[in-house]
């Protein structure tokens, strides 16, 4: 812990001096949070829904402290420093975070959405380093997904913009925004962050400046890259994979008119998996191959603010007899949502997604990666001085068994019985865009069926420099 706060003394120390006027910025802050969780079918007589595996990941019956699953308690500590500045050839926009949780010794590094080095050649901007890609049209505010590596843009006109990654070292696009809580604030095992291929390369075409449509297009080379990949030995040898790899692409629009908004996305992912799964029909390759929808709006003045986001992909395909031959929608990038339970507690995606550990779908509670609708709706008001948002998300999956076309479907009945939701409220204080003060309270609950209910609380405090 020492060598962290001597680095963030150091770094708050440096911005002190000279942030007014060499385009440095620095911050120090904490973040304080207790997660309590009662989960009633770990206890006795509780049978699992079919095609699930709901008690997969907890700590088992022995290990509860009555009635509790678990009720934990932890720190985060963070420095970050940022800089940005821009000459006739070069252009600099570096922002990073020293992190580091409880008694943990180890610190993390984090880079912001935006952390590139770029030099200005032939009406190109030639970069290297972190850029969020700026085709993407997602209504949820949690959402972000962008490249780490070489890039280029080009502006043909005031509403004509392009960008490329040339090669994209893909790795989940980790921020500290989503990864203010560890993996392992539950879970009895750490999540361990496989290595292996992990290519990409993109293009994104965007046309028009408030309101915009955009289209994009993604490529992911897979490789070993993930426990539910396979590799054929003597491919990998010769050829550095076996061919595993994913295509994505959005089809998306911004639309603002006074002080509404619409804004919606269209994706579709299709490519193939190698896969040792016994319940699919063809052993050698598992076929990804579907599509996903975007939609939300809202209102915004200088004051308050509504905004309504939903998300729906379709099902997996499978037979009568419940044997899986296609896998849906297989999204990247982060989790979509803003609330903390269901996007860094528990961790449940909405569809199979490529993440930090590669290739991950799941039928499970914890780190679930299934097929679902999942809505957010935030409220918000917020002054020079003062920040308060409230914040309700929703949580319904595809029945995991039985016959599915693989198609998206609004049919009530091709969704499971029970949910997850959470409610969350979260206030801040900001005075001269120095200092930073704020709590958050969060509760998730679900179904009756499920037992699963939670209560959060989150202090922070951030200073500017």
């Amino acid at each position: 812990m020492k060598p962290l706060f001597i680095s963030i003394l150091v770094l708050s120390l440096t911005g002190f001096l000279y942030a007014d006027k060499q385009g440095l910025s620095v911050s120090t802050g904490s973040r304080t949070t207790e997660v309590q969780i009662l989960y009633e079918r770990l206890r006795p007589g509780f049978a699992e829904s079919p095609g699930w595996y709901l008690q997969d990941g907890f700590p088992a019956a022995n290990d509860l402290s009555g009635q509790y699953l678990n009720r934990n308690t932890e720190q985060v500590h963070f420095g970050g420093f940022g800089y940005s500045a821009s000459w006739e050839r070069l252009e600099i926009h570096w922002n990073m975070q020293l992190v580091t949780r409880g008694n943990s010794s180890r610190p993390d590094i984090y880079l912001g959405k935006n952390s590139y080095i770029a030099g200005k050649l032939w009406g190109l901007l030639l970069g290297v380093g972190r850029k969020e890609h700026s085709f993407r049209s997602s209504p949820f505010l949690g959402y972000s997904d962008g490249g780490d590596g070489l890039f280029f843009e080009k502006v043909f006109s005031e509403n004509l913009k392009t960008q490329v990654f040339l090669w994209d070292y893909y790795q989940g696009y980790r921020i500290l925004e989503k990864e203010f809580l560890s993996p392992g604030i539950i879970s009895i095992g750490k999540a361990d962050r496989s290595g292996g291929q992990r290519r990409r390369h993109s293009l994104g075409v965007v046309y028009g400046k408030k309101s915009s449509l955009s289209l994009g297009i993604q490529y992911l080379e897979q490789g070993s890259w993930g426990k539910q990949t396979r590799e054929i030995e003597s491919d990998v040898k010769e050829k550095g994979g076996d061919g595993d790899s994913v295509v994505t692409g959005v089809i998306g629009g911004k639309f603002d008119w006074n002080e509404f908004y619409l804004m919606g996305e269209f994706l579709w992912a299709k490519g193939t998996d190698r896969t040792y799964s016994k319940s699919i029909q063809n052993s050698g390759s598992l076929p990804i191959e579907g599509e996903a929808i975007s939609l939300g709006g809202g209102w915004q003045n200088q004051l308050y603010g509504v905004r309504w986001s939903n998300y729906l992909n379709d099902s997996d395909k499978r037979s009568d007899t419940g044997k899986l031959s296609c896998l849906g929608f297989t999204g990247m990038g982060t989790h979509l949502g803003s609330t903390l339970f269901l996007s860094q507690v528990l961790q449940i995606y909405p569809g199979g997604f490529i993440t930090g550990n590669g290739l991950e779908r799941n039928q499970t509670l914890l780190n679930g990666r299934t097929p679902a609708y999942y809505s957010e709706l935030i409220l918000s008001y917020h002054t020079d001085l003062f920040y308060f948002r409230m914040i309700g998300a929703y949580f319904l999956p595809y029945l995991a068994q039985g016959k599915s076309e693989g198609k998206i479907s609004f049919k009530k009945e091709s969704f499971e019985l029970f949910f997850l939701a959470e409610s969350a409220l979260e206030t801040s204080l900001h005075l001269d865009g120095v200092l930073e003060l704020g709590i958050l309270l969060s509760y998730l609950w679900s179904a009756e069926s499920l037992g699963l209910s939670g209560t959060m609380v989150s202090a922070f405090g951030r200073i500017h420099f």
